[in-house]
């Protein structure tokens, strides 16, 4: 029997997605172990997104069949904010291991400085919030997506 890669008795429920899938849903690069720090980071996320869908009731999950098909938007934002890591250190090591200055997020970022009259300074590290934000909100909604088609499926 042939099977795609991401195929399989366990990865099939994005609750259980290893740090190398959950790479590759966000479009990033792989971690350097399961141990590393962007593993943990993405094991992270994905467990605070999988408690998250758990304890979500019929009723704040809205119904895909009324039109409310992005009821987690909020949730979403929110899930994305709190994995952050607040400690510099870690977060550069996230960002390291992710190799995450590769990320297309970065394009939307502003610049290090700007220039004219009122130039604002953008630090590095505000730059690299940003993008593991991105990475973190992007990786967010296609878990809940998954979550979601899954639940329909089964119903």
């Amino acid at each position: 029997m042939t099977q795609t890669p991401y195929t399989s008795l366990t990865d099939a429920d994005p609750a259980t997605w290893t740090a190398y899938r959950l790479s590759d849903e966000a479009g990033v690069q792989s971690p350097d172990n399961r141990e590393s720090p962007g593993a943990l980071w993405l094991v992270s996320l994905r467990d605070a997104v999988a408690n998250w869908w758990a304890e979500a009731t019929e009723e704040r999950r809205g119904t895909v069949e009324a039109g409310d098909d992005d009821w987690w938007h909020e949730a979403t934002h929110r899930l994305a904010d709190e994995s952050i890591p607040l400690a510099t250190y870690r977060l550069w090591q996230v960002f390291t291991d992710l190799c995450l200055w590769q990320d297309e997020a970065h394009a939307d970022i502003p610049v290090l400085t700007e220039s004219g009259p009122n130039a604002a300074v953008v630090d590095m590290t505000s730059q690299a919030t940003a993008v593991i934000y991105e990475v973190a909100h992007r990786l967010t909604w296609t878990i809940l997506t998954e979550l979601t088609n899954s639940a329909e499926e089964t119903a």
